[in-house]
């Protein structure tokens, strides 16, 4: 066997354990079964059925870094189950800092 041959076989072995490294950290992660459930949400909104609740997992340290998305993926859940969050959202993102200048702008 080539010296080539022997590196790049020792490269695909050393992949699939990295691969299967993360794999495993994905499968233990505490945010792992939410993100599921969520992603079960999405597809029963967008089948129009029944959703059912998920249960929110508290803030726990995890490897893979998912708490930092958890806030975000609720609410895309969120707004995708109630369309008119997202005009309220708009609302919001626009009209505050309109607000918070008109505010500062008249205490001149």
């Amino acid at each position: 066997m080539s010296h080539y041959l022997r590196q790049g076989m020792g490269g695909v072995v050393e992949t699939a354990t990295t691969a299967a490294s993360v794999a495993a950290s994905a499968l233990t992660n505490p945010y792992t079964a939410e993100i599921l459930c969520r992603v079960k949400q999405l597809e029963a909104t967008n089948l129009n059925k029944v959703v059912l609740p998920c249960v929110t997992t508290p803030p726990v340290f995890d490897s893979l870094g998912l708490r930092k998305f958890m806030p975000a993926i609720r609410g895309y859940v969120y707004a995708e189950q109630h369309p008119w969050a997202y005009a309220v959202g708009a609302a919001l993102l626009l009209g505050v800092p309109l607000l918070l200048g008109y505010a500062a702008g008249r205490a001149r």
